[in-house]
């Protein structure tokens, strides 16, 4: 904004927010921004880091997930029944721990484990509603923290005893990605934190990774997603995994990266 004016932009969950103008050399009347301002600006950098590093290690190693349902009004739910009824807690308890993720995938991994033994064991996620799914699951947007994240379950909990979906889903990640966890968090697709389970209801928790690619290709970038969503396919193929049915419906983009879903 030039030598003089500032503006301080911060992104918090789903929202920027915008502060300013700051002036470098204000005169009367206009908000200076000076260095001991600039160092609290960085100070609020580390926080705003720190939290994300322990929300994500709170995702990739806590034993349990209690899910609760927030925020849900009917036209949020035009397929399936709500996987928790509007202000009530589930609990699912891990059965899996994470196939791919950062910190998993760092040299720090077992310390964090190690320091997780001493953290709550639980760590709430509070649904916003169904992004997307098919005839038979469905996923959905919450929040852990400040950090958005997206749950994989079924879409009928009633069957449950009958459909284990997203439970064969998860074995068949297990056994199709990399076994070396830095390979596989390297490909184009979510991090998956782990699979949670309860008795009549699995759940994959993973990464947030945007919106539904499709929606993005009659824009004007269209033709360059396109050909994105064509490269990361191939980087799948490059590692051995031939995705199953392709289709734009299943990537995401999250205005950087597109990443390819629903592949097993």
């Amino acid at each position: 904004m030039g030598d003089n004016l500032l503006f301080i932009v911060e992104r918090r969950g789903g929202t920027l927010y915008v502060d300013g103008p700051y002036y470098r050399f204000p005169t009367e009347g206009q908000r200076g921004f000076t260095p001991l301002d600039a160092l609290r600006l960085i100070a609020r950098m580390f926080v705003a880091r720190g939290q994300q590093t322990h929300e994500e290690a709170m995702m990739a190693a806590q034993a349990n997930v209690p899910v609760a349902a927030r925020r849900m009004p009917p036209h949020d739910l035009p397929h399936a029944q709500n996987p928790v009824p509007l202000g009530a807690i589930i609990e699912y308890h891990r059965a899996a721990g994470p196939l791919t993720g950062r910190l998993p995938a760092s040299r720090w991994w077992k310390v964090i484990k190690f320091v997780s033994r001493f953290m709550p064991s639980t760590a709430q996620v509070d649904l916003v509603g169904e992004i997307g799914g098919g005839d038979i699951t469905a996923a959905w947007r919450g929040y852990l923290g400040t950090t958005s994240i997206v749950l994989k379950m079924n879409r009928f909990i009633e069957e449950q005893s009958e459909n284990r979906a997203v439970l064969d889903e998860w074995c068949r990640l297990s056994t199709r990605l990399p076994g070396d966890i830095k390979r596989a968090t390297v490909l184009p697709i979510p991090a998956y934190h782990g699979l949670f389970v309860r008795e009549e209801a699995d759940m994959i928790l993973m990464s947030d990774c945007g919106d539904p690619l499709e929606a993005y290709l009659d824009d004007e970038q269209g033709e360059e997603l396109s050909v994105a969503y064509e490269q990361a396919l191939n980087v799948l193929r490059d590692v051995g995994i031939e995705p199953e049915d392709v289709a734009p419906r299943n990537a995401v983009y999250d205005g950087h990266v597109v990443r390819i879903i629903d592949f097993v």
